[in-house]
């Protein structure tokens, strides 16, 4: 996915633009962090993600369970692996007896 930044003319009707420019006036004249229920919620949704997989990869990195399948998969995702079920349960030595 592409992001593209541009300059658009002040107070020319675009939302986004009007949005940016009072986000940008509260925090000037509040002091005040943005607030993320004025931002739209695609972005908002992104932004907690991003969150959640952060935290969830320092906890996956300074954890100590599962360290086996760690040296094989240090990296968490949200995404499906094309790991084998046997295969797992043999590393991370869980399973049937």
């Amino acid at each position: 996915m592409q992001k593209n930044v541009s300059w658009v003319k002040a107070h020319a009707g675009n939302i986004g633009n009007e949005n940016a420019d009072q986000l940008a006036k509260d925090a000037t004249q509040h002091g005040q962090p943005y607030s993320l229920t004025k931002l739209p919620k695609p972005h908002r949704k992104g932004l907690l993600r991003k969150s959640m997989l952060e935290e969830w990869q320092t906890l996956w990195k300074n954890g100590d369970t599962g360290r086996n399948i760690y040296n094989i998969m240090p990296l968490v995702s949200l995404r499906p692996t094309n790991c084998i079920r046997e295969a797992v349960i043999f590393f991370n030595q869980h399973g049937p007896s």
